[in-house]
């Protein structure tokens, strides 16, 4: 049944405007949506890789530690030789 009056064309495609308009307003939504979720995605990604560079530079700082400690030790037992040597020099030249 075609459409005769002309007041009646013009709400039709009025009703048909609005109904595309909200279609169009419902995608761009749709895409706002889609891409905070991404954004969220991303960013508790992102959380999740500072917590894991966290994790690994306390690891490295503790193996750190250990060594420095290690070298201490060894320094000291390097002293303590040195003192040993010498006192064994010494000891030997003096006689």
């Amino acid at each position: 049944m075609p459409i005769r009056s002309r007041h009646a064309h013009l709400a039709v495609l009025l009703a048909a405007g609005v109904s595309l308009g909200g279609c169009a307003t419902s995608s761009r939504v749709d895409k706002l949506e889609a891409d905070l979720d991404d954004v969220n995605r991303k960013a508790e990604q992102a959380l999740q890789d500072a917590a894991e560079a966290q994790r690994l530079a306390k690891d490295a700082i503790t193996r750190a530690e250990a060594a420095e400690g290690r070298a201490a030790a060894a320094a000291d037992r390097a002293d303590a030789a040195a003192r040993t040597s010498e006192a064994i020099f010494r000891k030997r030249v003096s006689k």
